[in-house]
């Protein structure tokens, strides 16, 4: 099922540094607002990963950090395993810290993921119609730990 969602088109292969725990604690810090202690094993999940850049690389850089991922395209989660398997030292071995699948938000509300101390979306809510809005906002409801952090970038 894919209502709601652009399929006709890969998304692009960049990273976005905004999704980054250092800009995250940087842009929490001037908002007020505890970040999650991003020096001690914590849990992340981003919807819509695209080619899975941001997954892949944060996963080489914080190896005690638990990623998760879903996108609806295939290519993209087959792109995001490479990605992993390349953070997990390029030697064919599966990462031990990334997990993606290929699911809409609404069938990765029941995935068996553990509390998320954060939840990113990179120009996901505005490329999604107003169902799947309602399906993010359940996932985060379901899935984003208490004093967790829901990232929605543009």
């Amino acid at each position: 099922m894919t209502s709601g969602y652009v399929t006709e088109i890969a998304y692009t292969h960049g990273f976005h540094p905004g999704m980054a725990p250092g800009a995250m604690r940087l842009a929490l810090a001037l908002a007020g607002i505890a970040a999650p202690d991003f020096t001690a094993p914590f849990t992340w999940c981003e919807l819509g990963f695209g080619q899975g850049v941001n997954l892949g690389v944060l996963a080489a850089a914080y190896p005690r950090a638990r990623f998760f991922g879903c996108d609806i395209l295939p290519a993209h989660v087959d792109h995001a395993r490479v990605l992993g398997r390349c953070a997990a030292g390029g030697d064919g071995g599966e990462p031990t810290n990334l997990t993606v699948t290929a699911d809409p938000v609404g069938d990765y509300i029941q995935a068996d993921l553990p509390p998320l101390d954060v939840v990113c979306l990179h120009g996901v809510w505005s490329w999604v119609g107003r169902g799947e809005r309602a399906q993010i906002v359940r996932f985060l409801d379901r899935h984003l730990k208490p004093g967790g952090v829901a990232y929605l970038g543009y």
